[in-house]
């Protein structure tokens, strides 16, 4: 027979269990709505091409083989040292954007 110390210790650790997963399936699902709008699109491939580096603005192929050009201005989150590296080891790479006026493309967070 279990004593009650081991299934005290049993259930104890599936709670913590289930609240641990509980926690971060909830973060992987509300992460993104809080941290965007409605308004942001996603697109992923690589980025092939720094145009302006000082301004970070790039040009990007996305898994489709389509070119996109990005602007990268205020409120962009992107290192500029982060997104050369993915320019050097062509790593596959997500945006987020919006699109702005003169249908521009207002990248808001690169990674």
């Amino acid at each position: 027979m279990i004593s009650p110390r081991i299934t005290a210790g049993i259930v104890v650790l599936l709670l913590i269990s289930v609240f641990s997963l509980s926690g971060i399936v909830l973060t992987m699902w509300a992460g993104p709505l809080l941290t965007h709008d409605p308004t942001t699109l996603h697109v992923g491939g690589k980025i092939t091409n720094m145009v302006n580096v000082p301004a970070k603005n790039f040009v990007f192929e996305t898994d489709d083989h389509q070119t996109l050009n990005f602007r990268c201005g205020d409120g962009c989150r992107a290192s500029l040292t982060h997104m050369q590296r993915h320019v050097n080891e062509q790593a596959h790479t997500d945006v987020y954007y919006r699109q702005g006026p003169d249908n521009t493309l207002q990248a808001l967070y690169v990674d």
